[in-house]
């Protein structure tokens, strides 16, 4: 772009989506730093055996019951129990 291209033609050369390269021309227009971001992860809150546990106490509990325990999301439990390899198929 310092060479004279158009955020269009910046786009179809380096295929930069115009919105990253608005972004950098505000940041540079700041003075922020146009490093990356540092990730913001936390840990799992879904421990494995404790997990397995819960679930070999409570064979016919569910995913928002597991979820509740853990104070997580459904999401998360479901992911959880695929992540360790737990199924909550019922016994009949």
């Amino acid at each position: 772009m310092k060479s004279g291209m158009t955020l269009d033609e910046v786009h179809q050369t380096l295929g930069v989506s115009i919105s990253a390269m608005e972004e950098w021309k505000r940041k540079e227009r700041n003075g922020e730093d146009m490093g990356n971001k540092e990730l913001r992860r936390t840990a799992r809150k879904f421990h494995e055996n404790e997990l397995k546990k819960l679930v070999e106490e409570n064979p016919d509990i569910i995913l928002s019951d597991i979820a509740n325990h853990f104070k997580g999301t459904v999401g998360g439990a479901f992911d959880a129990c695929a992540r360790y390899k737990i199924t909550l198929k019922k016994k009949k």
